[in-house]
């Protein structure tokens, strides 16, 4: 048994063949890595790349942050003319209203991984397996744009997210109703394997027993009927 199986969650992709673990309780950190101190927490906000002990040891992603360094690589646009298309203006705005985030929450859109909690050798296996695209752009750097990308595409935003203003900036993107705001390859979810929708992979807690083998596709349903469920740690 792993360290990711004593907490309610989720497995709703592959990472470069890691799992991606989405999870559902509030927990102490500690609980799945060593690099934490007693006051960290982790909510529905974060995402488990690898189960910790008894696994691959767990990279941990704050979702909202991540999806800040994202926005911060939106491309600049000029305040267009009067005599602009409806397309422009309302590139424009959108750009203003992500731009806008990003300067109220600059201390926070450098976010970056936590290399300690990885062995340098998944970090060069990784690298290994990108694009040169994505090697031009550094490991680090790219692997944070496909999971943000990957949070923003495939996980329940609403569910994921406390910010009222990060929300709407996400759900602008995600409706991919502009056409300027970010270059193509910057949103591309390279080296995930797709949302395991069916993966019964998860575990929760429903009238008070353990259940284990959770999908997504099954934390979907319960979301609709409201199926009660209680912690059992």
């Amino acid at each position: 048994m792993s360290a990711i199986d004593t907490v309610n969650h989720v497995h709703v992709a592959n990472f470069y063949g890691l799992p991606v673990y989405w999870i559902l309780d509030e927990i102490k950190k500690g609980e799945l890595t060593d690099f934490a101190d007693e006051t960290e927490t982790l909510n529905s906000q974060f995402l488990s790349i690898g189960g910790g002990s008894g696994e691959h040891p767990a990279l941990i992603i704050d979702i909202e942050n991540i999806l800040l360094h994202l926005f911060k690589q939106i491309n600049h646009l000029d305040k267009p003319d009067l005599d602009a298309s409806s397309d422009e203006m309302e590139d424009y705005q959108a750009y203003q209203t992500i731009f806008e985030l990003i300067e109220r929450n600059y201390n926070k859109i450098n976010y970056q991984l936590d290399q300690n909690q990885w062995p340098l050798e998944t970090f060069f296996k990784i690298y290994e397996k990108m694009s040169p695209y994505q090697k031009n752009h550094g490991c680090l750097q790219s692997m944070m744009n496909s999971i943000a990308s990957f949070c923003l595409h495939e996980l329940p935003l609403q569910k994921c997210i406390s910010s009222p203003e990060i929300l709407v900036c996400a759900e602008i993107i995600k409706s991919k109703s502009w056409s300027k705001l970010f270059d193509e390859d910057i949103l591309s979810l390279s080296g995930f394997e797709g949302i395991l929708s069916c993966q019964k992979n998860g575990r929760t807690i429903k009238d008070n027993k353990v259940v284990w083998g959770y999908s997504m596709e099954d934390w979907r349903k319960d979301q609709l009927l409201g199926t009660p469920k209680k912690k059992l740690r």
